[in-house]
């Protein structure tokens, strides 16, 4: 069974340090772990973005 790449959103965060930014994919638009919903942008697969624990877990 091949594997197919979800779509959803990455939420693009800024680390502490001058211009560092941390990802997360998100399989819904309504996860409680999103922190700002205005930094959400539509994506067709999740890249190198960190999975959200809570919405997106790592296939198995």
């Amino acid at each position: 069974m091949n594997y197919a790449a979800p779509k959803g959103w990455i939420e693009v965060l800024p680390r502490s340090g001058e211009g560092s930014q941390h990802s997360t994919f998100h399989l819904r638009q309504d996860c409680e772990r999103i922190k700002d919903r205005a930094r959400l942008r539509e994506v067709d697969r999740p890249y190198s973005a960190a999975r959200c624990r809570v919405c997106a877990p790592q296939p198995t």
